[in-house]
């Protein structure tokens, strides 16, 4: 069995709405992680995993974490999700609140086969 291990976003401190770079994922299952390590001010954190179609172009969000407040974590596991080396996926964030400053990032932990990952 062999494991994937992407960095979708890289830890650092945030205080705008943005989206990572697009990557391919070639495990096809595993899990979504989101490590909120810092927070100040009053902010929200909004985040979705994104799937490009690669016929069109557009994005379209196939995973919603819960609405981030303040520190925490939280695993999303995805049981269909790559294998397919011309779809790319990306993580959207929406950063609101008054005076935000957080620091987060978000991985991809996936293996071969048809179930999800549980490390």
């Amino acid at each position: 069995m062999q494991i994937e291990q992407r960095t979708m976003i890289a830890s650092g401190a945030r205080t705008v709405t943005g989206s990572g770079t697009p990557i391919s994922i070639v495990s096809r299952a595993g899990a979504f992680w989101l490590d909120v390590s810092a927070f100040s001010g009053t902010p929200t954190l909004d985040l979705d995993i994104e799937e490009q179609d690669p016929e069109s172009g557009a994005w379209a969000s196939i995973i919603s974490f819960t609405q981030a407040t303040g520190v925490t974590a939280e695993r999303v596991l995805s049981p269909t999700v790559g294998g397919l080396p011309a779809v790319k996926y990306r993580v959207a964030y929406v950063i609101g609140g008054g005076t935000p400053d957080l620091t987060f990032s978000v991985g991809f932990v996936g293996k071969e086969g048809d179930e999800a990952t549980n490390r």
